[in-house]
C-alpha cells in the first residue's frame, strides 16, 4: 500500500513556497484620487470666483486653506439665505406692495447741457470781427479772421491742432472764451417743467467746447460771463 504525503515532493531542507497574498481592495483610494482630480479640474476651469485660488499652482497651503474656508462660508450663506426665503414663502406667500401716485411726486429738474454742432452765428460773425480787429467784409484779412473765429468757436478738447496755424499771430491775443460766446447762436428751445420754473440758458465751457447749460450747480464755476 502506497501512502501519499504532501511533503513527499520536497526534499529535506527545502521549504514550501508561501501562497501569494490576495491583493487588497483599493477601490476607496481610486475613488478618492478621482474625486480630488475632478475637483482640481473644476476649480481650475470654473468661472465662479474663489475656486480658482484653491487649485491654481504656486499658492501657499495656508492661502489654499483660507480660500477653502471663504468658499465654504459663501456657499453655506447662500444656501441659508435661499432656505430662509423658501421657508418664508411657504409660511406666508403674500407680497406686500406700496402704491403711490407718481403724479404727486416732487423732485428737482435735472441739469441740461446742450452743445450745437455749428457754433457760429453768421449774423454775429461780422460784428464780432469788427469789435476785436476793426475790419469788415471788404477788408482783405476778413476771411482770415473769419476762419480763426470759426476755429475757436467750434474747437473742443480733442481737436486743438488747428491752433498751430495762428500761434505766431500777436493780433489774435484776445479772450478766446468770450470770443466763442460772442458768436454763439441763440438757443431758442425752452423746456417746460410741471412746477413752472423759469429756465435760463447760460453759456459754459466744457470739454466739447462752448455750450449752453441750465439748472446746474456748477454754473458758477464754468459759466462764461
Amino acid at each position: 500500500m502506497q501512502m501519499y504525503s504532501p511533503y513527499s515532493q520536497y526534499s529535506l531542507g527545502e521549504t514550501r513556497p508561501r501562497p501569494r497574498p490576495r491583493p487588497k481592495n483599493r477601490w476607496p483610494v481610486s475613488v478618492a484620487r478621482s474625486c480630488v482630480r475632478c475637483g482640481k479640474e473644476f476649480c481650475l476651469f470654473t468661472t465662479i470666483h474663489g475656486f480658482n485660488h484653491i487649485a491654481v499652482p504656486g499658492r501657499h497651503w495656508t492661502e489654499r486653506v483660507l480660500w477653502v474656508c471663504l468658499t465654504v462660508g459663501a456657499i453655506w450663506g447662500a444656501i441659508g439665505v435661499s432656505l430662509g426665503q423658501w421657508q418664508r414663502y411657504n409660511e406666508n406667500p403674500t407680497v406686500v406692495t406700496l402704491e403711490k401716485d407718481f403724479r404727486t411726486w416732487m423732485f428737482n429738474m435735472p441739469a441740461i447741457t446742450v452743445c450745437s454742432k455749428d457754433r457760429v452765428d453768421p449774423k454775429k460773425l461780422e460784428k464780432t470781427i469788427t469789435k476785436y480787429w476793426g475790419v469788415n467784409q471788404l477788408d482783405a484779412k476778413y476771411e482770415y479772421y473769419s476762419q480763426f473765429v470759426s476755429t475757436v468757436a467750434n474747437s473742443d478738447l480733442f481737436h486743438l491742432q488747428e491752433y498751430e496755424t495762428y500761434k505766431n499771430d500777436e493780433s489774435l491775443n484776445v479772450d478766446l472764451y468770450q470770443l466763442a460766446v460772442d458768436v454763439m447762436p441763440e438757443f431758442l428751445v425752452k423746456p417746460s417743467w410741471v412746477h413752472g420754473l423759469d429756465i435760463k440758458w447760460t453759456p459754459t465751457m466744457t470739454e466739447l467746447g462752448a455750450c449752453y447749460v441750465t439748472n446746474s450747480v456748477a454754473i458758477a464755476d464754468t459759466a462764461i460771463v
